[in-house]
């Protein structure tokens, strides 16, 4: 470990295993958590770059959106970008599963978009909540999401092969076996306002609480896990 001082305003702050990325006024140092003697890496890489707006991280990938609403990812072990993506819409927020393989896209309408770098596929969010301003992979299940705002968090499922084609679906709560092949409307999980969700992990969340530390619960859409267990 190792204490830093940035100049400036550090409007964000992310992180992976070993490297630590911090926006303050548009710009972005790029470091490693231990002090090894490396030089910090700076972006915009040139004058003529857009400042940075928003930063997000995965275990080898960095995702900068800069002013223009452009989407451009870093791969940090080869030191150089891999993909650029840029939507109809200019994005504001970005949202990478823990391997940076899906990524969840907001734009400026509102909006959200499930991408992948892999073939710059793109799929549209239902019924997503213009006030979300954070997104939870689960840990367990790769194509599991859930979008949270300071109310409530909904889930949702990434479906890449199905009669229909890829889709994701807004997930409902299922209370009985028969229920599964009925086709059930989307479902939120509501939260306390005192509660910041942090790790999602085969459906159950666990949340920092101000007032006694950690708490967790199940979504919604994962309660017939506490019916089978008899809880």
């Amino acid at each position: 470990m190792q204490k830093r001082d940035y100049f400036g305003t550090v409007k964000q702050t992310v992180m992976n295993d070993e490297w630590v990325a911090v926006l303050t006024d548009g710009k972005v140092i790029l470091h490693q958590i231990e002090d090894t003697g490396a030089t910090d890496r700076r972006f915009p890489q040139t004058e003529q770059d857009k400042p940075i707006t928003f930063i997000a991280m995965a275990s080898c990938f960095l995702y900068l959106v800069d002013a223009s609403g452009k989407l451009k990812i870093y791969l940090i072990d080869d030191n150089t970008f891999v993909s650029e993506h840029r939507s109809q819409n200019p994005i504001l927020k970005v949202f990478p599963n823990r391997k940076g393989t899906k990524c969840v896209c907001v734009d400026n309408t509102g909006n959200g978009y499930l991408f992948s770098p892999v073939d710059d596929s793109m799929h549209f969010i239902p019924n997503f909540a213009a006030a979300t301003d954070n997104i939870l992979w689960d840990l367990d299940d790769s194509s599991l999401f859930i979008t949270v705002d300071k109310e409530k968090m909904q889930a949702y499922l990434f479906v890449s092969l199905s009669l229909e084609g890829p889709q994701i679906i807004h997930l409902p709560e299922y209370l009985k076996l028969d229920e599964v092949d009925k086709n059930k409307q989307g479902v939120v999980t509501y939260i306390d306002k005192d509660l910041k969700p942090i790790i999602l992990k085969g459906g159950f969340l666990y949340s920092h609480a101000r007032t006694d530390g950690i708490r967790g619960q199940y979504l919604t859409t994962h309660s017939y896990i506490n019916n089978w267990r008899g809880l």
